[in-house]
């Protein structure tokens, strides 16, 4: 008599064992996540018209305002501004970008290029030109490059060129996310 009910209440806990296991991973199951969470798209759309980028979650964000103010040697577009998003993935080697202007006539280049604020430097990389007043993409670099600018982001700045400005129409200087 004593077995039966061991027996039983072995089964009685295997059964609840198994609808906790069922209730608890049911909202966590592969490929489903929790309902209170909103997740990222996996796509970002670009205006170019291109084939959509991939929104790349890993890598370092770096951030720059625009302004004809900061361009070197200036003048600069008094009435423009705008901003840039960057995430630098070294193991990748690439630099994906989110550049948003306005206030500008159409862009005709945008670098990255070295130097701190007030200097002028060497362009190192070259990226997407905003269409409408916005780029979203990502570039390939060399992973010493991305490391380079990662590790010492205010070394380097964003400058969009315009025909009526060549020397720059926006500049901004990067700096990490804020």
């Amino acid at each position: 008599m004593a077995s039966k009910r061991w027996l039983k209440a072995i089964w009685v806990a295997v059964v609840v064992m198994l609808a906790v296991t069922l209730a608890a991973g049911g909202a966590f199951a592969k490929g489903k996540p929790p309902k209170d969470k909103i997740t990222p798209p996996i796509f970002q759309p670009n205006p170019q018209g291109t084939p959509a980028q991939p929104v790349t979650p890993g890598g370092r964000p770096l951030y720059a305002r625009l302004s004809g103010a900061s361009v070197v040697p200036g003048p600069g577009d008094p009435d423009g501004s705008g901003t840039v998003k960057l995430r630098l993935n070294q193991g990748q080697g690439s630099i994906c970008f989110e550049i948003r202007v306005q206030k500008i006539s159409t862009p005709t280049a945008v670098k990255i290029y070295t130097g701190t604020a007030g200097n002028a430097g060497l362009p190192v990389a070259t990226l997407s030109n905003p269409v409408n007043g916005l780029a979203i993409g990502c570039t390939t670099a060399s992973k010493d490059l991305v490391k380079a600018i990662r590790m010492s982001p205010a070394g380097y700045y964003l400058s969009v060129v315009t025909s009526g400005y060549p020397s720059g129409a926006l500049r901004g200087q990067l700096s990490k996310f804020p």
